[in-house]
C-alpha cells in the first residue's frame, strides 16, 4: 500500500520538487481513506440529504452523520473514480473542489488546513491532476487500515 502511495511520486516528477511531493501525498491519501470508508454508506447519505432537502430542513449534519454511521460524510454526487474518469484537467479540477466542499463541516476543515486547493490548481496547469487522481482511485484497501 506505501509504495502504490508513493508511486504517485513518478507523476509529480517535473512538476514538483522531491521535498513538495508531501503536499499532495498526504492530503490526497486523506482523502482517499475517507472516500473508501465513505463508500459502504454513500448511497445513505445521498438518499437521507434528498429527504431532508425537500423537506426543507437546513441542520442536517446529525442526521447525515448518522446515515453514514460515521462521524463525517460527503454529499457529493463524485467519488474519486468518478473524479478519475474525467479526461479533461479542468473538470477534474473543479469537480474534485465540489467533492471537498461537499464533506461535513468538521472534515472539510481538516482538509482545508492542507492547503489543497492551491496544489489542485498547480496540478492541473501541469495537466498532471486526472493521473494523480487516478492513480489514488486505483488504491484500494485504504478502508482496512486500522486507526
Amino acid at each position: 500500500m506505501a509504495a502504490d502511495i508513493w508511486s504517485v511520486a513518478d507523476l509529480l516528477r517535473g512538476n514538483y520538487m522531491r521535498h513538495e511531493y508531501g503536499e499532495i501525498i498526504l492530503p490526497l491519501t486523506v482523502l482517499r481513506r475517507l472516500d473508501a470508508v465513505m463508500a459502504e454508506t454513500r448511497q445513505a447519505v445521498w438518499d437521507r440529504d434528498a429527504t431532508l432537502t425537500s423537506q426543507g430542513i437546513q441542520n442536517k449534519d446529525r442526521l447525515l452523520k448518522s446515515a453514514a454511521k460515521l462521524p463525517f460524510y460527503n454529499t457529493s454526487k463524485f467519488d474519486f473514480a468518478l473524479l478519475a474518469s474525467d479526461t479533461d484537467n479542468k473538470f477534474v479540477a473543479k469537480n474534485l473542489r465540489d467533492y471537498i466542499s461537499n464533506f461535513a463541516e468538521d472534515a472539510r476543515k481538516i482538509i482545508e488546513r492542507f492547503d489543497l486547493d492551491n496544489q489542485i490548481t498547480r496540478m492541473a496547469e501541469g495537466s498532471i491532476l486526472r493521473q494523480v487522481v487516478g492513480r489514488f482511485a486505483g488504491m484500494h484497501e485504504l478502508d482496512t487500515l486500522s486507526t
